[in-house]
């Protein structure tokens, strides 16, 4: 019996579901449906959740990420560009570099992890200077915070809010855009509005890994913020959607005014 506090979820109206696998989308939604007592909407369509979104009420939405005609990552970049901003967790099969190379595939990727990982971008400056995605995560909250200092103050990169969709002249002085503990789903959706209005730069998403037990599959706990990976376990993808509605509170349609 999975553990969930079926209390906790009348606060929920209705989860949307953006899957081209079948008998996966039609699985989950027996299970939300029964487990959470909600109601659940399924499409295998990126375009068809953009006019679901727009026509009812969701407060949550689970998206694949490889999906024909428009996948996930640019599925939840027009909801944000719309203004909706009902959480989305991603369900995917990809790893973190695969996931970036799906979104961005002519943009070379770079993987930076402990230990040292400041020492690894201060060599690796080069990179930070050409049209790249550099995945910068460690344990230790002083090189994070040292990787931080280095990409704002001596590359002169502009820090970005993911949730923030608006670009103006000011980015175009950025030496690249920086990301600091993001779903890293939010900041690829970010990064690609961006380049969409003809911002080309090298781009740094970082973060904190502190999932120890993990090391063989490192930036679980990271990522699971808004992110699962296939397959997934469903009691941990149940209790990720309850947390995420704990704390998105009611917001009705979840736009921003």
């Amino acid at each position: 019996m999975l553990g969930i506090d079926i209390a906790m979820s009348r606060t929920m109206n209705s989860i949307i579901i953006l899957e081209d696998n079948v008998d996966l989308a039609d699985g989950l939604k027996d299970v939300l449906e029964g487990v959470l007592a909600q109601r659940v909407v399924v499409t295998e369509s990126g375009f068809q959740a953009l006019t679901y979104v727009a026509q009812q009420n969701f407060n949550i939405g689970l998206f694949d990420v490889n999906l024909p005609e428009i996948n996930g990552i640019a599925t939840l970049k027009e909801l944000r560009r719309q203004g909706y901003t009902l959480p989305i967790i991603f369900m995917t099969g990809f790893r973190i570099v695969q996931l970036v190379n799906e979104v961005f595939p002519q943009v070379p990727v770079k993987l930076v992890t402990e230990p040292n990982i400041f020492s690894q971008m201060e060599q690796s400056k080069d990179s930070l200077v050409s049209d790249a995605v550099t995945l910068a995560y460690g344990t230790n909250t002083d090189e994070v915070e040292r990787v931080r200092a280095f990409c704002l103050e001596s590359m002169g990169f502009c820090r970005i809010d993911a949730s923030y969709y608006e670009a103006d002249d000011s980015l175009k002085d950025a030496g690249g855009f920086f990301y600091d503990d993001v779903v890293v789903t939010e900041a690829l959706a970010h990064a690609l509005f961006l380049r969409e209005q003809g911002f080309i730069k090298p781009v740094v998403i970082s973060g904190v890994y502190v999932d120890q037990a993990q090391e063989a599959e490192p930036f679980t706990r990271f990522d699971v913020t808004g992110c699962v990976f296939k397959p997934f376990d469903l009691q941990k993808l149940l209790e990720l959607i309850m947390e995420k509605m704990d704390t998105s509170g009611d917001v009705g349609e979840h736009r921003a005014g």
